[in-house]
């Protein structure tokens, strides 16, 4: 029973951990806004920058990966200004799969 409940515990904190990854590395994409393209429309369109965006997605990614101490794979796809990121946490028991979006927005 003990290492029935460990392996469970084990399944649902991969879980948690790959919708934190990939919320956080959406976050960290869609940071990434090309302040020129802002600043020289005179509109409040939000342009990212997909290369920072990509960079600074997997950069956090990576370092999430480390501080959970889980490994895994993870993916990014830019639409305009919403990224979304999907994580995978590599496991002998199963991999956990998860996704997070974040939409750049303009305002306080």
């Amino acid at each position: 029973v003990i290492w029935l409940s460990r392996d469970v515990n084990r399944v649902v904190t991969n879980r948690s951990a790959a919708q934190s990854i990939a919320f956080q590395s959406a976050r960290a994409g869609a940071q990434q806004v090309d302040v020129g393209a802002l600043r020289g429309s005179g509109e409040p369109t939000v342009v990212l920058n997909e290369a920072r965006a990509r960079t600074e997605g997997r950069r956090i990614a990576d370092e999430l990966f480390a501080a959970y101490g889980v490994s895994g794979t993870s993916s990014m796809a830019i639409a305009g200004d919403t990224v979304t990121v999907t994580v995978t946490i590599l496991d002998r028991d199963g991999d956990s799969t998860a996704s997070g979006s974040v939409q750049a927005r303009t305002g306080p």
